[in-house]
């Protein structure tokens, strides 16, 4: 009995050998190397997940996303049920299994964040955190396995290999992709010897999906040193010395030249009162509403660090006899819920990241088809819902001869275009 069982279990195991070698003759391979940190990506927010760092359900919804953008039309039913075909989901009558079929094997034996190149504009979420515990370093790779049905028609073929080499180009794992984070790199595995980097995806080919895409000519040593400056990029031209703020002999520079903390002295009616009772950074125009950093993304969380002492308070109250305003407390602006839509943030429609351009890296930016829209996204604010801020776009058409902030002099209409430029000129 035993050596029946012995012979039929070694019959088992050559046939899931040879179902195993079939099988892998139909999955195509792709060699995935981080070139920039990777942030978050486990089940809980913001944790990297140690057992399991790259997950082929999260991998699949990033496929799905690049999907609907290269592929999605402005019939919301009809993209809905071609994503179902490729894809799988669940209808209405019944599930429709996916045609594309994903594995991950790890190729790396460290998931170490300590080692992360950390920047602390792009992952101002780690503030607080272990890197151990939310980072992944640059340079971990894994296997991308994809197999497409057979049945797949040879469109399908060409739609996931499409959106593949898009995600490759512009997309990245976990959180703050939008900023750079988690960052990959695609080589095909035709060969174990020969792997062979996907096509990136070029100014034209976005373009032609009315989208927009700057790559700088300077080249860089690393992928690392091209995302930061990209990132460093978007960080003077909101808040830099002399740009997104007044320039000061601070480093950090003077009052932001921006409308939206203006425009939240505005709403709350804060804002200094001197021991001589006049007062003090009142915004100069009195009814001014105007969030134009909002179109880079929400939340944004405003801070005012100018704060009256409370021993003040109570000298100017016994001389004056008013009490000292001091600047708003915290505001968050968020996007405002539209019917059935209920959600607290809007990923931002600009995308930046390091770009192999088949020779070198270099920095990029990408405004995603569409952009536009997130001018005209609905504000509220978080802490009190009687406030009403307004979006950019609604303001400008309500005060046509307003001033414009000077990051955005050359490009009144569109914050995002007024950055494009700004990155295209090298900063």
């Amino acid at each position: 009995m035993a050596r029946k069982e012995l012979i039929e279990s070694d019959q088992l195991n050559a046939l899931q050998s040879a179902l195993s070698s079939e099988n892998d003759s139909k999955w195509k391979k792709y060699e995935c190397t981080l070139i920039t940190p990777l942030y978050g990506g486990g089940v809980e927010a913001g944790h990297v997940d140690k057992d399991m760092p790259i997950r082929a359900s999260e991998i699949r919804g990033h496929l799905r996303f690049w999907w609907r953008l290269l592929y999605g039309t402005n019939d919301s039913r009809n993209t809905f049920h071609r994503e179902k075909a490729i894809w799988g989901g669940i209808g209405i009558k019944e599930a429709v299994k996916s045609k594309v079929s994903i594995r991950i094997n790890s190729n790396s034996k460290s998931t170490a964040g300590s080692k992360a190149t950390n920047h602390s504009y792009a992952l101002f979420s780690t503030r607080g955190s272990k890197p151990d515990d939310s980072l992944i370093a640059e340079g971990y790779s894994f296997i991308l396995n994809i197999k497409i049905s057979d049945s797949s028609e040879g469109d399908t073929i060409k739609q996931v290999t499409e959106t593949l080499r898009w995600w490759g180009s512009f997309g990245g794992i976990g959180a703050r992709t939008r900023r750079g984070v988690g960052a990959i790199s695609i080589h095909e595995l035709i060969s174990e010897s020969k792997p062979t980097a996907l096509r990136p995806v070029s100014k034209e080919e976005v373009e032609g999906k009315n989208g927009k895409l700057c790559v700088q000519t300077a080249t860089f040593d690393t992928p690392v040193d091209a995302w930061k400056s990209a990132v460093d990029s978007l960080k003077i031209f909101r808040q830099g010395n002399g740009v997104g703020r007044t320039h000061s002999r601070k480093p950090t520079g003077g009052e932001s030249q921006w409308f939206d903390t203006d425009s939240i002295r505005n709403l709350s009616q804060n804002y200094f009162i001197n021991e001589d009772n006049t007062k003090d950074r009142e915004p100069s125009v009195p009814d001014l509403n105007s969030f134009p950093r909002a179109v880079f993304g929400l939340p944004i969380v405003y801070h005012f660090k100018d704060k009256h002492s409370y021993e003040r308070k109570q000298q100017v109250h016994k001389e004056t006899n008013q009490w000292l305003k001091d600047d708003p407390k915290d505001h968050t602006i968020e996007p405002a819920n539209e019917g059935s839509l209920q959600r607290n943030r809007m990923a931002s429609p600009l995308i930046l990241r390091p770009y192999w351009d088949g020779e070198s890296w270099r920095k990029a930016a990408l405004l995603l088809p569409n952009w536009e829209a997130a001018q005209s996204q609905k504000l509220k604010v978080k802490e009190n819902n009687k406030m009403k801020p307004q979006n950019w776009a609604s303001y400008l058409r309500e005060k046509p001869g307003l001033s414009i902030p000077d990051p955005m002099i050359n490009r009144a209409n569109d914050p995002l275009l007024a950055f494009m430029d700004y990155f295209k000129k090298g900063h």
